[in-house]
């Protein structure tokens, strides 16, 4: 990590906008890393903050370096493990789609690449993941596809939305013998989601492109569900 910031404290200095802001989140990144017994959740939580408001004030080459530093973290099980992790609102899934709350803002590459990163968090087997998880950034990629018009991103979010649940599920079932109870238990677990889903069809504000991403959802969901549970 600190090969990444050692790239991006110049560029930093380049930054014309909200330097200011940028570079202060920079410093206290910085010195997280020396000190060895702040817990990994609060050490990747400094990281992820200022990484993401590398995406929103960034040039590109600013923007470049900052997915480097999260696909780091995504990649290495130092800041990507939760295993002593204790609340669910401080792993890595959770603290990465609370820090890009603004993606619907941001330039439409970078909203892209923002969306790829996500599909590489969520596809993989070795980070853990809720379906709490799973319908924070579900609500993330709706609100990203609702304030665009670019078709990119749109045909981005979807895919996500495809990929990511499908990679949920079929992570999760992956690790259980089939007919037995964890089995029965990750079924149930995705059965809660879907309701959750099929809930939020029956509000009435709800916009068509709205109802066209849960119904994907949905979609997904049903279509990765063994045939025996």
């Amino acid at each position: 990590m600190e090969g990444i910031f050692e790239k991006l404290g110049p560029l930093i200095d380049q930054t014309t906008t909200s330097n200011i802001l940028v570079k202060g989140y920079y410093e206290k990144a910085k010195d997280t890393i020396k000190k060895s017994h702040i817990p990994v959740e609060t050490k990747r939580g400094d990281f992820l903050i200022f990484l993401s408001q590398c995406l929103i004030n960034g040039k590109n080459r600013l923007s470049h370096v900052a997915f480097e530093g999260l696909q780091y973290i995504i990649q290495d099980p130092t800041y990507s493990s939760d295993y002593s992790t204790k609340k669910e609102e401080d792993t890595l899934p959770s603290q990465l789609v609370r820090n890009f709350q603004k993606m619907p803002e941001w330039d439409k590459q970078i909203q892209c690449q923002s969306l790829t990163l996500i599909m590489q968090l969520f596809s993989s087997p070795n980070i853990r993941i809720s379906s709490g998880n799973i319908d924070e950034c579900m609500q993330l990629c709706i609100k990203t596809y609702l304030e665009t018009d670019e078709s990119s991103v749109k045909l981005a979010v979807r895919g996500a939305i495809t990929q990511i649940i499908n990679s949920f599920c079929l992570n999760k079932y992956a690790k259980t013998i089939p007919g037995n109870q964890d089995e029965i238990a990750i079924f149930m677990e995705m059965t809660a989601l879907m309701k959750k889903f099929i809930n939020r069809l029956k509000t009435e504000e709800l916009v068509v492109d709205e109802i066209i991403l849960l119904l994907d959802a949905i979609y997904s969901l049903l279509s990765v569900q063994p045939i025996g549970v």
